[in-house]
């Protein structure tokens, strides 16, 4: 098998272990469902929970945001959640967005074409108030 399969081909233990199982009755190549927690506590209703409570309070700490979540997630989870999933970074001691809105992006980009249009019509006097 390793030889027309190559890397992808299944190791010995695992075509011994599904043998088993087939003469046992199970056709099924899917695992059983285990119990137990999560793999991950990053789950959308956790993103929505830690996303509502800094909408209501931009100063929340990891460790308030760590407390005020019910299902306790750690403190890894929360820094995850809120700089990876939601692009927020601290600043001045409150949660802002990293990322501009195309909004702001347009808005800039208005502002920076009209500052270059007054300095193309007067040059010399653009610095002076």
């Amino acid at each position: 098998m390793s030889v027309v399969y190559g890397d992808i081909c299944p190791s010995y233990d695992v075509v011994r272990y599904r043998c088993k199982r087939f003469k046992c009755g199970n056709m099924s190549i899917e695992d059983n469902p285990r119990e137990g927690r999560p793999v991950s506590a990053v789950t959308e209703d956790n993103v929505s929970k830690v996303k509502k409570i800094v909408l209501n309070d931009r100063r929340v700490t990891l460790g308030q945001l760590c407390a005020e979540t019910e299902t306790g997630l750690s403190y890894g989870s929360v820094e995850t959640i809120l700089h990876g999933l939601l692009n927020l970074s601290k600043v001045s001691s409150r949660w802002v967005p990293r990322l501009f809105t195309p909004h702001q992006k347009e808005h800039r980009a208005q502002c920076s074409q009209q500052m270059i249009d007054m300095f193309d019509e007067d040059p010399d006097n653009f610095l002076t108030v």
